[in-house]
């Protein structure tokens, strides 16, 4: 446990303020199904002190720690071991039973794990109805319902351009023969 005062709710509205500004006076966030680990946001680039990865840092793969934070789309953060294994059996937030599904699709909605790299303002933001691999293929379907009558359409008008245009040539030509085969009379009334 920490030394500093601790806090046991979960939800985090600004994980940014939270995890990197907050003054020192603020309680540490536990983890809420444990109720012990104290999170901390570890940096995505920091690695276990193995042998192997203190020869060659590019290799390096950093071991996952309960102490580091995950967020769900409802705002509500957790230890990442903890509630990866709460996952494993249930499809809804551990704090407020948010289902972790989306809307249209169905698929399961990632948790996002935070680190000092990528925590971004803004906890519970809206989720879209669908994941975004589902999202663009919709995206795609609707685009083909709507833009392919609208492509028939250009084509069919292109095309009787195309035939107004000729069919205006054509005339020029015939007038240009009818001109030289009925001679012009000139004179007056």
């Amino acid at each position: 446990m920490a030394d500093q005062t601790q806090q046991t709710g979960c939800y985090v509205p600004d994980p940014k303020y939270t995890f990197l500004f907050a003054p020192p006076s603020q309680p540490a966030i536990i983890c809420a199904i444990c109720t012990e680990s104290v999170l901390t946001l570890p940096s995505s680039s920091s690695s276990s002190s193995s042998s192997s990865s203190s020869q060659n840092p590019s290799t390096a793969i950093r071991v996952i720690e309960d102490s580091d934070p995950t967020m769900l789309p409802c705002g509500h953060v957790f230890g990442t071991l903890c509630l990866l294994e709460w996952l494993r059996d249930h499809d809804t937030c551990p704090a407020c039973r948010f289902t972790l599904r989306y809307e249209l699709c169905g698929h399961a909605m990632a948790p996002r794990r935070l680190t000092r790299e990528n925590v971004l303002g803004g906890g519970g933001l809206l989720v879209p109805p669908q994941c975004v691999p589902c999202r663009r293929e919709t995206n795609l379907t609707v685009a083909r319902e709507l833009l392919m009558p609208l492509a028939q359409k250009y084509y069919q008008l292109k095309e009787e351009g195309e035939k107004s245009v000729q069919l205006e040539l054509l005339e020029a030509a015939m007038d240009e023969v009818l001109d030289g085969l009925v001679p012009k009379e000139e004179g007056t009334w």
